[in-house]
């Protein structure tokens, strides 16, 4: 073996060592996309917001979140909906090309369809609401726009199917849905909002 490669000339041997190496390096370690140095922008930009500190507190948007659940009051939710809109605002600077990556992430993904079924849950609130002006409770525009962009960020990254069963499966959770049939628990619901009538959406 060796008088074989002693018998390829020097610059030939080398330059195939080389190339060798680089598709080494390039296989274990593939070069990361604009797209991938964006996510990874975000993703530091929300250190201690969406990920926890060092591991020994939690994330802003998880406390918020707990406290929101258990108030269902906009007082309690204020703070939730604050961070909420931070990382709406970060995901929205993310240039054209790599909104779509980024937002399909499924780290992303999984924060909007969490913060969107604890508003659903928190527009419900204890009982049934009943039908009228006051159907979403206590909440108002501000927050009917943010779960309207939060609610498209998730809708355009799974096909209807899928939409349709995250719904019914959040829906099903409201408290005393059970006693109504699901398209009269729908309507009475924040996935009943009509996003496109909403100013500034």
């Amino acid at each position: 073996m060796l008088d074989k490669l002693n018998v390829i000339p020097k610059p030939i041997l080398i330059a195939v060592v080389l190339i060798v190496g680089v598709l080494v390096i390039i296989l274990s370690d593939p070069p990361k996309d604009a797209c991938d140095a964006q996510l990874a922008l975000f993703f530091k930009s929300q250190a201690g917001k969406i990920s926890s500190l060092k591991g020994s507190v939690g994330s802003l948007l998880a406390r918020t979140a707990k406290y929101c659940s258990e108030t269902k009051s906009y007082g309690g939710c204020v703070e939730f909906h604050n961070t909420l809109r931070g990382i709406i605002k970060e995901l929205q600077n993310v240039s054209s090309e790599c909104s779509g990556k980024v937002i399909a992430n499924a780290s992303i993904q999984s924060v909007l369809k969490e913060s969107m079924a604890l508003m659903v849950k928190s527009a419900w609130g204890e009982n049934i609401p009943e039908p009228g002006p006051n159907v979403y409770g206590w909440m108002g525009v501000s927050e009917f726009s943010l779960f309207c962009i939060v609610k498209r960020f998730v809708q355009e990254h799974m096909d209807g199917e899928a939409w349709e069963s995250y719904v019914r499966s959040i829906v099903a959770k409201q408290s005393h849905a059970s006693e109504l049939q699901f398209n009269e628990s729908f309507h009475r619901s924040l996935f009943s909002l009509r996003c496109e009538v909403i100013p500034g959406f």
